[in-house]
């Protein structure tokens, strides 16, 4: 629980020093979020992340938190040549926005920004450290993308570039109000 109050804190935080118009409409969120968090247990759960989405004019913004073990297949600092190249070959799809969603029509991407804690800039280099292999992480990415006209809704397609994913927690918050939904592969879009 205190890792997703963190991460919404977090978030909240690198909005306002960013200073955009986005702004109000993350600090909104990051309060639901920190609420939701510790009204619920927000247990590690692998198979199933989470997505925030704001919207204030022509910005959007995506935030998402997903188990480690869904995007690399394992949760623990690559030990092997084999998953030191999973993970860099994980980075390249995570830095690609096709990879999160089915970019709509008239909108075009302003950034990504993919972070985890496996790269060698996560954690300093490779060099030979005890690690602990029951530790849980996640991958946080951020989706910044402008569309000229008004959505009604997203598609998510990252439950077809990371397969073990099972659902995701869709929380937005938009100029037209907010709402919650689940997301699946049988189900991979929200109506706002």
């Amino acid at each position: 629980m205190l890792s997703y109050f963190s991460t919404a804190v977090g978030w909240v935080r690198e909005m306002f020093k960013s200073n955009t118009k986005i702004g109000k409409s993350v600090l909104a969120m990051g309060l639901l979020v920190a609420f939701n968090a510790s009204a619920q247990n927000t247990a590690h759960v692998h198979g199933k992340g989470t997505a925030f989405v704001v919207q204030q004019d022509n910005e959007w913004q995506l935030q998402f938190t997903l188990p480690a073990a869904d995007i690399f297949g394992f949760e623990h600092y690559p030990d092997t040549a084999e998953q030191k190249k999973r993970v860099k070959a994980q980075d390249e799809k995570l830095s690609i926005a096709e990879s999160f969603l089915t970019l709509p029509g008239g909108c075009q991407i302003v950034s990504i920004d993919a972070s985890n804690p496996f790269s060698s800039s996560q954690h300093g280099g490779d060099h030979d450290h005890d690690h602990d292999h029951d530790a849980h992480y996640d991958v946080e990415a951020t989706l910044r993308m402008s569309c000229n006209q008004a959505l009604s809704g997203l598609t998510f397609s990252l439950f077809q570039v990371f397969e073990s994913l099972e659902s995701i927690d869709v929380m937005w918050t938009l100029e037209s109000g907010q709402g919650m939904q689940e997301i699946s592969p049988a189900r991979p879009s929200v109506d706002f």
